[in-house]
């Protein structure tokens, strides 16, 4: 726990209350540690995954990290386990083609979640870019 704590950027739950521990655990359903998760005003989850957002945001500048339609896997590789999704494999492209790849999954991802949003259901796909050789 305090090798994790001394990572995290953010608050945690103190190691020593388990019983706390596990019922946030049992309300997100947490898998593993350490979890950050946004909760909305009306308490509707926005994100469980805020952990990697939280990460390539130190400012928070993009609080409360809303899922976007589509992502840099050197950012986040959520929901990439648990969804179907398309990952567009970059690195080594000339400039031009990484703007013209990363401008056409935008466009099909975005089309993708206001489908599904307008129709109140969850995305089915996830959609990634990987632009770095990792």
């Amino acid at each position: 726990f305090k090798e994790y704590f001394g990572e995290m950027p953010f608050l945690a739950i103190p190691y020593e209350d388990r019983n706390r521990k596990n019922q946030w655990s049992k309300v997100f359903n947490v898998e593993g540690i350490p979890t950050l998760v946004t909760v909305g005003a009306d308490r509707s989850i926005v994100t469980k995954d805020a952990r990697s957002a939280c990460s390539a945001d130190p400012e928070g500048l993009e609080f409360p990290w809303v899922p976007k339609p589509f992502n840099d896997l050197s950012v986040t590789a959520d929901g990439i386990n648990e969804t179907t999704s398309l990952v567009a494999l970059l690195a080594g492209a000339a400039d031009e083609a990484v703007a013209a790849a990363v401008e056409t999954i935008k466009t099909i991802s975005e089309a993708h979640w206001a489908d599904v949003k307008a129709k109140s259901e969850e995305p089915s796909m996830c959609f990634f870019t990987a632009k770095k050789d990792e």
